[in-house]
């Protein structure tokens, strides 16, 4: 596949340790969009992280990351007992060019960590509908929601749990009537049902892709563990991610909150050039501007920062 192996200068953008194991980044075609942005400017931008929280001190993060609150204890610790929070962050603002670690998305922009999701990586459905009002009435800019329910029919539901579902829903369209641009991942059961909300037509899903070898040649490939389903998906790089973890270490994963996570920084920048930019024009310009993989066994598009930013940018200069 030829795309795959164009002649990229993003590891001589950075000096960050791990800079050759950052094959997600070379992917999405981020180099020019680093180069047109005021990277300082996205510090204006906030991410809400609702997740298992962060770890802020990490040395890849700190300076990135403020204060959030805590949905299951009522506090101010977001600390990450998890790990999953911290892996997320660092795909989408480990900084950049501070010679240690790894390289994030967008490196400046402000991740704020909601923390619904307890130690032994479970979350209640009302501490997320929670962390989406606090993010609605703290000015957030973007959710980044990399978890998920199963998609069942209502009738087998409880009444508790339906009504539940519901209100993350009523949550959802409230967040992004006030123009907050929510990323969710689509889930890793390879399941032919998108886990929600990803679900939801309103919600940016994101699935993984992974680099495959077939006939001695490498080529991005949909990885295996994907949910699909009717809806578009936006693909970004969700296999053997190389990102931060708790105890100021460095861990391998994969999945498509990882992919989510991607997708997430790009549209930090989108949110940078244009902040009033909402959900509905967000998703337009994100699968407008996709690279379309195209293989043995489908077309998905595929995130493209670079071709994302230079529609906007001429948009803006047209106005």
């Amino acid at each position: 596949m030829e795309w795959l192996n164009k002649d990229v200068t993003i590891y001589d953008l950075i000096n960050d340790h791990y800079r050759l194991s950052l094959w997600g980044l070379r992917c999405i075609n981020i180099e020019k969009t680093w180069g047109l942005c005021d990277e300082k400017k996205l510090s204006e931008v906030i991410v809400g992280l609702i997740d298992s929280g962060v770890e802020a001190e990490h040395e890849d993060l700190n300076g990135n990351v403020i204060e959030g609150y805590n949905f299951i204890h009522n506090s101010r610790d977001t600390c990450d007992e998890f790990g999953h929070g911290t892996n997320v962050a660092g795909v989408i603002a480990a900084k950049k060019n501070n010679g240690v670690g790894i390289a994030g998305v967008a490196d400046g922009v402000k991740i704020v960590p909601l923390k619904v999701v307890n130690k032994n990586g479970k979350a209640h459905i009302m501490d997320v509908v929670r962390a989406i009002y606090w993010a609605i009435e703290n000015n957030v800019h973007i959710i980044n929601l990399s978890m998920g329910v199963e998609v069942i029919s209502s009738d087998e539901m409880n009444l508790v749990r339906l009504a539940h579902i519901n209100a993350l829903k009523v949550a959802i369209s409230k967040a992004i009537e006030n123009s907050i641009i929510i990323i969710s991942s689509a889930g890793n059961n390879g399941e032919d049902s998108i886990d929600f909300p990803a679900s939801l037509n309103s919600v940016i899903a994101v699935g993984s892709v992974g680099v495959h070898k077939v006939n001695d040649t490498f080529i991005l490939e949909k990885s295996e563990f994907n949910n699909s389903g009717k809806k578009d998906i936006i693909y970004a790089p969700g296999e053997d991610i190389y990102t931060t973890f708790i105890n100021n270490t460095y861990s391998h994963t994969k999945g498509t909150s990882i992919a989510a996570g991607f997708v997430t920084g790009i549209v930090a920048y989108m949110k940078l050039i244009d902040p009033k930019l909402n959900q509905e024009k967000a998703k337009e310009l994100i699968f407008k501007s996709a690279h379309i993989i195209s293989n043995h066994k489908e077309e998905i598009p595929f995130i493209n920062a670079d071709n994302i930013m230079i529609s906007m940018w001429r948009e803006k200069v047209n106005k």
